[in-house]
Formats: C-alpha cells, sequence, structure tokens
C-alpha cells in the first residue's frame, strides 16, 4: 500500500484550501447578476397573469393554543373549572380560514406593471410606470406611493440591469454588496448584504439558473421596531406563446410573502397571456390620479408613513371581512 509523505499530504490539503477559498473568493458582480437574471426570464414584450391570492389570517386575530399539559385528572374524565372533563378540547370558536381572492398582474417590460385583486367590498388596482405609482380601492385613489408589499415586482418587472439596480436602490438595497449564500440547499447570489446576513434589504439570485428565489425587505423606522417582510419565488414555469411555440420566457408559479418568520400570503398562477395587447389606460398613472377622487383620511402625509401604514391592504380586507372579534360576519 502506498503511504504519502507528511510534505505530500501537506501540499494536497494546501492544493484543496487554495482551491475552496478561490471558488469562494469570487463572486460576481451585482450589475453582471442581474443582467444574467433579465436574461434569463426571457425577452417578451409583455405577460398578464391570472392568479389565486390566498391571505392569511394575522397573528393578532388568531386564537392562543397553549398546549395544556396532560394530567392524571385528565385521563380519569375529572371535570375542570369550566364544566368540561380536563383535557378535553374547548368548544371555542375556530380560528378563521385564509380569504381566497381572485387577482392579476400585468407586465409591460421593462417598466410597466398594473394588479388587480377582487376584495369582498371592492375592488383594488394598483398602476406604476416611470411617470409614478397610483393605488385604488373602492374606487377612490388611496396612494400615490408604492409600500413595501407592492416591491414583490421589482425583480420580475424591471427588464434593464441598470434600471434594476436603481430600484433595488430605492428599495434599500445596496447593489454595491454580493456574496454567496445557501438557502434551502440551494446557492444564490446575495445582492445587498454579506451571507448570512439577513437584517437588510437583499435579493437571492440562484447561482445556476439565475433566477430570483428571496427578496428581503426590511425597513427601519426610527422610532418603530424592525418591519420585517420576505418574498419568495418558486416553481418556476417555461411559458408557451398561443401558437405553442416555446420561448425563453420563465415566470414564478407561487409567489410566497413571509412577514416577521409568518406566512401571511401566497399567490399562485392559474393562467397567462404572452405578448398581449393591453388597452393604452392600463398603466397610465397621471389618468388613474385625475380619474378617481382622493380618500383624505387614507392619503400619505409622505412615502415613509405610507410604507408603514398598518398591514398590507388584503390584511385590512380580512379583517373587515371576518370581524374586529375574530368571527365571521
Amino acid at each position: 500500500m502506498k503511504i504519502f509523505s507528511g510534505r505530500t499530504l501537506i501540499c494536497t490539503l494546501a492544493f484543496f484550501s487554495l482551491t475552496a477559498f478561490s471558488a469562494q473568493a469570487y463572486v460576481l458582480p451585482a450589475e453582471q447578476v442581474l443582467e444574467l437574471m433579465v436574461k434569463a426570464q426571457g425577452p417578451a414584450k409583455g405577460l398578464s397573469v391570472a392568479e389565486q391570492v390566498v391571505v392569511y389570517p394575522p397573528p393578532e386575530i388568531q386564537p392562543e393554543q397553549a398546549a395544556q399539559p396532560e394530567t392524571d385528572a385528565a385521563a380519569s374524565g375529572i371535570e375542570g373549572r369550566e364544566g368540561g372533563a380536563v383535557g378535553e378540547k374547548s368548544a371555542e370558536t375556530p380560528p378563521p380560514a385564509p380569504l381566497t381572492l381572485e387577482g392579476s398582474v400585468s407586465y409591460q417590460f421593462p417598466d410597466k406593471f398594473r394588479e388587480e385583486i377582487k376584495y369582498p367590498q371592492g375592488l383594488g388596482i394598483l398602476a406604476v410606470s416611470p411617470a409614478g405609482a397610483a393605488k385604488v380601492e373602492n374606487n377612490y385613489l388611496i396612494s400615490e406611493f408604492e409600500d413595501q408589499y407592492d416591491l414583490f415586482k421589482e425583480p420580475l418587472l424591471y427588464r434593464n440591469a441598470l434600471l434594476l439596480m436603481e430600484r433595488l436602490s430605492l428599495a434599500g438595497v445596496r447593489t454595491d454588496v454580493c456574496s454567496l449564500g445557501y438557502w434551502q440547499g440551494k446557492a444564490a447570489y446575495v445582492i445587498g448584504a454579506q451571507f448570512p446576513d439577513e437584517t437588510v434589504p437583499q435579493l437571492w439570485v440562484e447561482k445556476n439558473t439565475f433566477l430570483p428565489i428571496r427578496f428581503i425587505v426590511t425597513r427601519t423606522v426610527p422610532g418603530r421596531s424592525q418591519d420585517s417582510l420576505e418574498v419568495q419565488y418558486s416553481d418556476w414555469q417555461g411559458l408557451l406563446v398561443q401558437d405553442g411555440k416555446k420561448i425563453l420566457h420563465r415566470y414564478p408559479g407561487r409567489i410566497t410573502f413571509v412577514s416577521n418568520g409568518q406566512m401571511i400570503s401566497q399567490r399562485t398562477m392559474v393562467n397567462y397571456a404572452m405578448n398581449p395587447s393591453f388597452p393604452p389606460e392600463s398603466f397610465d398613472v397621471s389618468r388613474m390620479r385625475r380619474a378617481y377622487e382622493p380618500a383624505p383620511h387614507l392619503m400619505p402625509k409622505d412615502p415613509v408613513s405610507e410604507e408603514m401604514q398598518g398591514v398590507h391592504n388584503a390584511f385590512e380586507e380580512f379583517k373587515k371581512t371576518i370581524g374586529q372579534d375574530g368571527k365571521n360576519q
């Protein structure tokens, strides 16, 4: 049996160490990663997606479910103070079921977006273009700013690396920082943070496919606790044009929103249309601002107050649907 000398073993270990170090040391710059990400999603001019939007009950309206330890009394069926057998499940109102909504998103690449969601109380509309943003709810203009929940579209809409870098910077992502990280068994470029730091805004782009898989939006406002939001992109689909010809365009079949560790909503693609013809007014932000009467009590005084204006609109609609006491109306 051949035995390695001490010098050979040391040299071998040094070689593998240097190789591993070199592989970790070189990370593509953010601009190049974003250019490859834009290319990986495809060359389409427009995309319309019909969605099912599921909104989960906010934690503050879910009943407490503290586990009660089992005792000998519970096993023998001895009744507790409330008249029921100790250890039996209480007859409390079950937690509210998730709210399922119909929605759609429209992309006119590289920089125009429209979202429509049918709430129980009416229609919610968001339009975004280079002219700004307009948000309408129940036929009232409620905002001229995007909130952090609207930023899920950033990696999917802006099909120009420099434009996307600018948008990410506005979302708080440091585009001069890029590292290599690992999440759910996948290697990814982390734009905006040094892995494993997850306390700052950052975009994760899978290393093999160059598709976005994770977008962490973290906003810190003086005097308030940190409000964390994570958007996860999964189940990426290859899309076809109407004649069945395959093109190099991809879109996530599922988009999941997680806030402070709690899943709050999920979008699932139901159907889609490639390169559709959009009505001219679809992305006309200025027209929307003129067409709808403002809702004074909902209009923000500044962008910061808009960002922290309660929870997502779907949460507010969810609370209205089930009532303030957590019971269905």
